[in-house]
């Protein structure tokens, strides 16, 4: 029964396949689970077993139909027990019987999509040019239901995409199976027309969402090029704030270091002073109130006692004083130098 019939549903087809249903209630005692199965139930659930015990035993006609119409074939052909459909072939079922609307297996199975049934049908004679009581044929019940590959293979098979019928199903169905096939052109000057505007449009819309997908997928690669660009941009900034945090921590300890180079600069001064006052004995006077102005404003409280030392000692301590200006001019330069040039090339970022 086609998917797009108006006088039963699948659920309804599918009701009429059961002759024995046990439902709820109490529970059925063993001898009623005992009943064995009819024929049109068997190859209605696929029960291969049943089926051919009742072949063997030759108790049953194949081709006997129940209260629905139906046969043992039609029910394996319409829910596609390919197996079933076999053996009931072989045993001699009738491949051409149709039931009250007409419809025969080849039909059941082609608007169930069935590729294998519908073959094994083909095989034993099945009429492919077949009509129901509304005029369908097979290729029409698959190509209504959607079952593009059941279309193809009924086209390769010999089914004739050209059907007289009448209405713009026709003229759809028709235009459709030309889509998915090499057939010969339609007779009828009217429909051709109108199954080539159809089928023109159908490549044009073919043609439309090629090119949406083709801009979906460009816009997708742009996005994540937008996103590695974003995470690249995230990950420079975070450099830049790790460079200028340490840019900030150099300048501090080059504060620092500037700072201690002043305490030593004055020292040296006070000692530079002192050794003049001994070299020259004229400006002693004037020179000895300055060196012990300087020596109490020593922030490392120096001992104000220079005048208590020898020459020698002022020159050792000059040098030593003289060396430790050295070790920081080298290390404000070095500092001043990582400024200058930060790791891996990256601008330090002004202050604002």
């Amino acid at each position: 029964m086609s998917e797009l019939s108006d006088e039963a549903s699948e659920a309804e087809l599918l009701n009429c396949s059961l002759t024995m249903w046990h439902g709820e209630g109490q529970a059925a005692s063993q001898q009623e689970l005992d009943i064995p199965l009819d024929l049109h139930t068997a190859a209605s659930i696929g029960q291969y077993e049943v089926v051919k015990d009742s072949i063997e035993r030759g108790e049953k006609d194949l081709d006997q139909k129940n209260r629905g119409g139906w046969t043992p074939l039609m029910y394996a052909s319409y829910i596609g027990y390919d197996t079933v459909v076999r053996m009931l072939l072989q045993a001699g079922a009738n491949v051409n019987m149709s039931t009250p609307e007409g419809q025969t297996p080849l039909m059941l199975a082609a608007s169930c999509g069935n590729e294998c049934a519908a073959a094994f049908l083909l095989q034993q004679g099945a009429e492919l040019e077949m009509k129901d009581t509304h005029g369908w044929t097979a290729l029409f019940h698959c190509t209504s239901a959607g079952h593009q590959q059941m279309v193809k293979f009924l086209l390769d098979s010999g089914a004739n995409a050209n059907c007289r019928l009448f209405g713009p199903k026709r003229k759809m169905t028709s235009a459709i199976a030309r889509w998915h096939s090499s057939a010969r052109p339609l007779s009828d000057a009217l429909e051709l027309a109108y199954a080539d505007r159809l089928e023109a449009e159908m490549q044009e819309l073919a043609i439309q969402l090629h090119k949406r997908c083709e801009e979906v997928k460009g816009l997708k690669g742009q996005v994540s090029q937008e996103q590695e660009l974003r995470a690249v941009v995230e990950s420079c900034l975070m450099e830049q704030d790790v460079a200028w945090s340490n840019a900030q921590a150099q300048l501090q300890e080059v504060q620092g270091i500037t700072r201690s180079a002043g305490i030593l600069l004055e020292q040296i001064r006070a000692c530079q002073v002192e050794l003049a006052s001994r070299i020259n004995q004229e400006q002693a006077g004037s020179q000895e109130l300055e060196i012990r102005a300087q020596l109490g404003a020593s922030p490392e409280g120096w001992s104000p006692t220079l005048k208590a030392l020898s020459l020698p000692e002022l020159s050792v301590l000059l040098e030593e004083c003289v060396g430790e200006m050295g070790e920081t001019l080298c290390s404000v330069n070095r500092n001043l130098e990582r400024l200058h040039r930060p790791e891996k090339g990256k601008a330090v970022r002004k202050q604002p």
